[in-house]
C-alpha cells in the first residue's frame, strides 16, 4: 500500500500518480484496494489522484510518458509485492530517468518487510511500513502509521480506470455448485489484522497481528453503497480473518437481512472457531441468510506434528469439524493446504494426502494444495536461513531478478529442506486440479475445451483416489492448456 503525502510542493498541481506493478505469474485477479483507498483519501482531500495498473496497459512507458507530458505530478505513489518487484524496479528506473526530482513513495507487502533495503534504492524517497491513507511528514523517511478505519471515507473503486475489467472478470473460486456463478463482484475489506500467530505469515513480522476493524453499521452502509452503485451479484471480503469478533459478524448480518440487501459473499474464518460458544449453528444459518455462500479455512495439514510447527492452534478434528459443519449448512468450504513444511516427515505428508482425500466426502469441500513457499521474513523462513538452507537478496536491486523472486514465492522448485520434493508436486497439482481452485470448467468456453478440461479433472481425481503419480503427461499436457489459456484472457483484457 502507497500513502497520503503531505510534501511542501503538493500545493501547486495537485496531481498524484498511483502506481500498480505486474507480477511474474501474470495474474491480475483483484483491483488493489490499498490503491484505491489511497485514491480515495487523496480524492477526498481535493487532489487528483491517477492509477496505473501495468499490467493491463498495452503500453505503460508509453503511458507514464503521456502523462507527464500532460499533466505535472506532485509525487508517485507505487505498491510493491513480492513478486511485482521485477516489473516496479523497470517502472521505478524509467521514472527516474523521465522526472529525477518527483518524490517516489513505496508502500505494499515487499516494502513493509523490506523497509531498509528499500530506502538504500535511490528510486525510493519514501517507504511507509503500514496503513497509507493518513496525511504524513514529508521529512520523514519512513512512517509507520496505523488508522481507524471508521474514519476512513467508502473506498472509490470507479478511480480505477479499469474497474469495469475487474467487476466483470472471472470469480475463480467455486462457490456454491448450485447457485448461478456471480456476474459481477467486488473484494472488500471490513478490517485489517490477524492475531493468530502461523510461522509461515508476514502478519507476525510486520505488526499486523493488530486486529482493527471498521464499525458493522459502517460496513452495512458500506455494502449497500457499493452494490448498488457497481450493480454487483457477489462482494468477496478480503479481511485476514472476517470472524474475529463474532458479535460484529452477527451485527453484519441482522442488518444486511433487516436492509433487503441481496447478494452473495464469502470470507475467511480460523476451523476452531465453529463451536457452539462463537460460530454456532444459529450464527451460521444468519449468516447464510445474510448472504454467505464460502468460507475460506486454512487447514493446512493433517498431521498434528506439522500443525505445530506452523503454530496454527488448531487440529485435525478441528479441520473435520469445521468442513462438516460448512457442509450441513450447505457452505462451501474452501480449504488450503501445504506440504514439504520445514520440519515434516514423509508420514506428516502421506497423513495430509489421506486427510484431504477424508474430506473429499463433503460435497461442499474443496481446497487448493501447495508445497510451502518460503515467504520473505516469515519464522519459518528466518529459521531456514539461521540454519544455512536459504538465502535472501541483500537489495531492492537483487529483487529485481526474477529468479530470486521465482524462489521465494513460486511451489514448483525442489528445495534442500524438502523431504520428498517431487511427490510433494505431483499430490498439489492433482488435488489442484480436482478441486479446480482458481481455474475450472465455468472459466473455459466451447464443448471441446470443457471436455477436455473434464478429462483432466477426471484423471486428476483417478490418480488421487489411488495414490498414484507416476508418468505425469497429463499434468504436463494440462499446464500448458492453462498456460494457453491465461495467456489468451491477459491479451484480452489488454484489448479493453
Amino acid at each position: 500500500m502507497v500513502f497520503f503525502y503531505c510534501g511542501k510542493n503538493m500545493t501547486e498541481s495537485k496531481n498524484v500518480l498511483l502506481i500498480r506493478p505486474e507480477n511474474i505469474y501474470r495474474q491480475n485477479n483483484y483491483p488493489s484496494l490499498g490503491l484505491l483507498s489511497v485514491a480515495t483519501s487523496l480524492f477526498h482531500a481535493g487532489y487528483t489522484p491517477v492509477i496505473i495498473n501495468a499490467a493491463l496497459e498495452r503500453d505503460w512507458k508509453l503511458k507514464i510518458r503521456r502523462l507527464f507530458n500532460c499533466a505535472n505530478f506532485d509525487c508517485i505513489g507505487i505498491t510493491i509485492m513480492t513478486s511485482e518487484c521485477p516489473s516496479a524496479y523497470e517502472i521505478l528506473n524509467y521514472i527516474q530517468g523521465l522526472a529525477p526530482s518527483t518524490p517516489i513513495i513505496a508502500g505494499g507487502w515487499h516494502v513493509r518487510l523490506f523497509p531498509e533495503q528499500m530506502l538504500e534504492s535511490h528510486l525510493i524517497s519514501h517507504a511507509c511500513i503500514n496503513d497509507g491513507e493518513m496525511e504524513i511528514d514529508s521529512g520523514a523517511k519512513k512512517t509507520f502509521n496505523i488508522c481507524n478505519l471508521n474514519d476512513l471515507a467508502v473506498v472509490r473503486y470507479d478511480l480505477d480506470p479499469n474497474i469495469e475489467t475487474f467487476i466483470t472478470s472471472y470469480l475463480t473460486d467455486r462457490l456454491d455448485p448450485n447457485r448461478p456463478r456471480p456476474k459481477r463482484w467486488l473484494p472488500y475489506e471490513s478490517s485489517r489484522g490477524c492475531p493468530s500467530e502461523c510461522t509461515f505469515c508476514a502478519n507476525v513480522v510486520t505488526n499486523n497481528r493488530t486486529y482493527r476493524k471498521k464499525h458493522a453499521a459502517k460496513v452495512v452502509a458500506e455494502l449497500s453503497h457499493i452494490v448498488k452503485k457497481y450493480k454487483l451479484d457477489h462482494i468477496k471480503i478480503i479481511d485476514d480473518n472476517f470472524f474475529v469478533n463474532i458479535n460484529r459478524v452477527r451485527s453484519i448480518c441482522r442488518m444486511i437481512c433487516e436492509y433487503g440487501l441481496e447478494f452473495t459473499w464469502d470470507a475467511e474464518c480460523r476451523a476452531d472457531y465453529f463451536r457452539h460458544d462463537f460460530l454456532d449453528d444459529d450464527t451460521l444459518r444468519l449468516c447464510k441468510k445474510a448472504g454467505l455462500i464460502q468460507l475460506t479455512l486454512g487447514l493446512e495439514s493433517g498431521s498434528q506434528h506439522t500443525l505445530d510447527i506452523m503454530k496454527k492452534n488448531i487440529t485435525p478434528y478441528d479441520s473435520i469439524h469445521a468442513v462438516k459443519v460448512c457442509n450441513h449448512h450447505e457452505i462451501t468450504s474452501r480449504c488450503s493446504f501445504m506440504l514439504d513444511v520445514p520440519g515434516e516427515t514423509s508420514e506428516d505428508i502421506e497423513k495430509t494426502r489421506q486427510f484431504i482425500r477424508r474430506l473429499r466426502q463433503f460435497p461442499y469441500f474443496t481446497c487448493g494444495v501447495q508445497t510451502f513457499r518460503p515467504y520473505p521474513r516469515c519464522e519459518l523462513t528466518q529459521s531456514l536461513i539461521a540454519s544455512g538452507q536459504w538465502s535472501e537478496p541483500g537489495n531492492f536491486s537483487d529483487w529485481s531478478d526474477e529468479y530470486y523472486v521465482r524462489q521465494f514465492t513460486a511451489a514448483q522448485h525442489d528445495q534442500p529442506w524438502q523431504v520428498q520434493p517431487k511427490r510433494s508436486r505431483y499430490i498439489s497439482s492433482y488435488e489442484y486440479i480436482e478441486s479446480g481452485t482458481q481455474f475450472d470448467t465455468h472459466m473455459v468456453k466451447g464443448k471441446f475445451k470443457k471436455m477436455l478440461f473434464g478429462m483432466f479433472k477426471g484423471l486428476a481425481k483417478f490418480r488421487n483416489d489411488h495414490n498414484w503419480y507416476r508418468c505425469p503427461i497429463d499434468l504436463f499436457l494440462y499446464q500448458k492448456f492453462q498456460e494457453w489459456f491465461l495467456k489468451r484472457q491477459e491479451k484480452q483484457c489488454r484489448k479493453s
